[in-house]
């Protein structure tokens, strides 16, 4: 009877031994199922991270060089409208030196009229003081001579002087016909001279734009191409990115199943136990 009870003493300290195993056991068995899910886990986010990251600079780099295109471009228009300027500028001086030399010819054309009408002015006062002359000498001559022939001696003096008069209407007609082809042969010349001047700039600068508007139109089709591939990286990334999250999605829906299994599993062995 005494051996009895000290097995019964015993009995206690037996459970609970046996108690502790069955717990480290299940602990075991727990730690075991959650060995594999841990690492995996930990290796997807850190591809979900490198992914995200990758991402990251991606857009960060393509951002750098949609700046430094838009940069570039932004120089050149610089330059094209600087040259545009100063090609304005020179067409500019050239049509105020047009203008100024229309300006003297014009001058000048008014002044050759202007002496015409005083050449005019005083040929008619030359012709009336020697028509006052030939009076006064045709006066004298019939109070000396009374028997003289008056009337040739009259057709002789107005014949001279009519000759005299129509010789310096045409010296002075052709002088100023001569004066009006210089000018209008110096209006045709600086015509001439300006039109030939103008025509290889014009020419230049329409080839020069032409060029410019082709390599512009180069450089906007590469910057479109380059903003479609942009956009379709944009997207690819977006795709891949959504299908980790899916997974993720998955895999934290898993996880918190094998979870709640294992908290359910804990809960009826502590129930058995109890």
């Amino acid at each position: 009877m005494e051996f009895v009870g000290r097995e019964e003493d015993f009995d206690p300290v037996a459970q609970q031994l046996a108690s502790s195993e069955d717990e480290g056991r299940a602990d075991e068995n727990e730690a075991a199922d959650q060995r594999p899910v841990e690492p995996e886990v930990t290796v997807i986010q850190i591809l979900l991270a490198s992914r995200s990251n990758t991402k990251t600079v991606l857009d960060i780099d393509n951002a750098k060089l949609a700046s430094e295109d838009f940069k570039m471009n932004y120089a050149k228009e610089q330059a094209m409208r600087m040259a545009v300027e100063a090609d304005i500028s020179g067409l500019r001086r050239v049509l105020d030196d047009m203008n100024l030399g229309r300006s003297d010819l014009e001058m000048q054309y008014e002044g050759l009229k202007d002496e015409l009408i005083m050449l005019k002015r005083s040929h008619q006062v030359e012709i009336a003081l020697v028509k006052t002359h030939v009076g006064s000498q045709v006066n004298v001559s019939v109070d000396a001579a009374p028997s003289q022939d008056l009337n040739a001696a009259m057709t002789e003096i107005r014949k001279h002087y009519e000759s005299v008069a129509i010789k310096n209407r045409k010296e002075l007609e052709a002088w100023y016909q001569g004066k009006l082809a210089t000018v209008e042969i110096e209006v045709m010349t600086n015509n001439e001279q300006l039109k030939s001047s103008l025509e290889p700039t014009l020419a230049d600068t329409q080839k020069r734009y032409s060029a410019q508007l082709a390599g512009l139109q180069s450089m906007v089709t590469s910057l479109e191409l380059q903003l479609s591939q942009l956009h379709a990286n944009i997207a690819h990334n977006k795709q891949e990115y959504d299908m980790f999250l899916n997974l993720k999605t998955r895999l934290e829906l898993e996880i918190a199943e094998n979870r709640r299994l294992l908290d359910g599993e804990d809960d009826s062995s502590t129930q058995g136990r109890w």
